[in-house]
């Protein structure tokens, strides 16, 4: 039995030197962000360059350059990669961003700058190999997209997607991934190929989603080992669960290769950029009506630009309507607003929770509407934390909890098991039904009393407010969001 204090100061050891030369190892940026184009500009890309490259710095990177609008060209990007390329070591980390347009291009996709030249994929992944062949690491993040839509409908004149035009995705299709074959180079994309990237309303400005959640890595959200590193594996498991958090499971974040063991990237900031979520008060539209019919609701700002609006309620219609969703719920007359708006003013709240350190769920029966009579599939991995807390919010704001299914089991660690849930999708009334999923240090007793109050008396104004005060800053917990729409795909004069 000698042999096992041997074993264990040797995995000592390894550990050890892993962090020590993830510790030693030098971390480059290259930030490239363009808004301007000659068909239709973006909003959000150059804030999105400035932001990780301000967080990269925060992280202790060596050298970060930074090329947005017409700074941003073929030979600019090029020049700048070649000098930080020639300047990094064996071991050394190169993060290489680009948020704006792409498009599908004559000989593969490219990522577009604003004076008409593209950077192609291909020339990344021949970026990649130089990289590989020198020892360095690479860790792409690529915000932009080339063909294709959102997985359901949405209000195309809101939305603006990061891609040359919204064509068939189709062409942009393939079933080769390259990107398998490195070692040691890391890719994020917005979004699959023949899918699309949008543009995103993120407290009080625009943003790209993947952009926002890798600053947020970048500060040690997506840390899971708490070991001030971050790693290809973290960053897999965390970016497409934040940006899928904040588009409702529009926008799906692919991260390659899939390796079985993780690789340590660079050390993380401590605090970042300071870049987490504001509470800013929900933004609703009125369409069709008079605004004053609404009454005053805590954190709602009524705005007159649909544009400039996270909800849009159409009077006639009684559709509620989310500016990325899509139709979230029908037959909302004056009198259902209320939670309604009480429910979308918490998800506003829990999505920023959920950035901090979002629960590992899976939605396995996919984003699309799912029609009566199909089941709803849902996967909750094990969490970080004992207690276990899960409830639905209704399309109309209802509150409905689920676990604990009692008094006695409120206080039972459910952390260690892989949760598989099934339901079957009823008629009606059509619209998003979100799964709520809380792993806490404590039990939330306190929380489960005011729901079960809600779901009795069928009243949430304070379902906002009993949140917050389950789970102030200081709380350890983990939220995730699983958002299951339902219905026919039934439109609104929005969409």
């Amino acid at each position: 039995m000698s042999f096992r204090p041997f074993a264990f100061a040797a995995v000592l050891l390894a550990a050890f030197l892993v962090s020590g030369t993830a510790a030693r190892a030098a971390t480059y940026g290259l930030a490239i962000g363009v808004d301007d184009y000659d068909r239709g500009d973006l909003h959000g890309a150059v804030a999105d360059a400035k932001a990780i490259a301000a967080g990269l710095d925060d992280a202790g990177a060596a050298k970060v350059d930074l090329l947005t609008g017409k700074k941003a060209s073929v030979d600019s990007v090029k020049s700048a990669w070649t000098a930080l390329l020639d300047g990094a070591d064996y071991g050394d980390v190169i993060v290489l961003s680009f948020a704006g347009k792409g498009d599908l291009g004559e000989n593969g996709p490219v990522y577009l700058f604003g004076d008409g030249g593209a950077l192609p994929r291909k020339t990344v992944l021949d970026w990649a190999r130089a990289a590989e062949e020198k020892g360095v690491k690479l860790l792409f993040i690529g915000d932009a997209s080339f063909a294709g839509g959102l997985e359901r409908p949405y209000p195309k004149d809101l939305v603006g997607l990061r891609q040359s035009g919204e064509t068939s995705g189709e062409s942009a299709q393939s079933g080769v991934q390259p990107e398998n074959d490195f070692s040691k180079a890391t890719f994020a994309y917005g979004a699959p190929a023949g899918k699309a990237v949008p543009e995103l309303r993120i407290g009080d400005g625009t943003r790209g989603g993947l952009s926002w959640a890798f600053v947020q890595a970048l500060s040690g959200a997506a840390e899971e080992d708490s070991d001030g590193l971050l790693s290809d594996h973290e960053l897999a498991v965390y970016l497409p669960l934040a940006v899928g958090a904040l588009t409702e499971g529009q926008q799906q974040v692919q991260v390659l290769p899939r390796r079985s063991r993780p690789m340590t990237l660079f050390p993380t900031g401590a605090g970042g950029s300071n870049e987490a979520l504001a509470e800013t008060p929900l933004r609703l539209a009125v369409v069709g009506g008079e605004a004053a019919v609404i009454g005053d609701f805590p954190d709602v700002e009524i705005v007159e630009d649909p544009k400039d609006a996270e909800l849009i309620w159409s009077v006639a219609d009684e559709i509620l309507t989310h500016r990325i969703g899509g139709v979230v719920a029908s037959g909302v007359d004056a009198d259902a607003l209320g939670n309604a708006l009480a429910k979308w003013s918490t998800l506003d709240w829990l999505v920023a929770r959920t950035a901090r350190g979002p629960v590992h769920t899976d939605l396995v029966s996919g984003p699309a509407r799912l029609q009566s009579g199909a089941r709803a599939q849902i996967e909750i991995l094990p969490g970080r934390y004992p207690m276990l807390t899960v409830f639905d919010l209704g399309p109309k704001g209802n509150v409905a909890p689920i676990m604990p299914a009692n008094a006695e089991l409120a206080d039972k660690p459910q952390n260690r098991r892989h949760i598989h849930q099934m339901f079957q999708v009823s008629d009606g009334p059509d619209g998003a039904l979100h799964r709520i999923v809380i792993f806490s240090d404590t039990p939330l007793t306190g929380l489960h009393d005011s729901l079960k109050g809600m779901e009795a008396s069928g009243k949430t104004e304070n379902l906002r407010a009993a949140i917050q005060d389950a789970l102030p800053p200081e709380a350890k917990a983990q939220v995730g969001i699983l958002p299951i729409y339902t219905g026919p795909g039934a439109s609104s004069p929005a969409e």
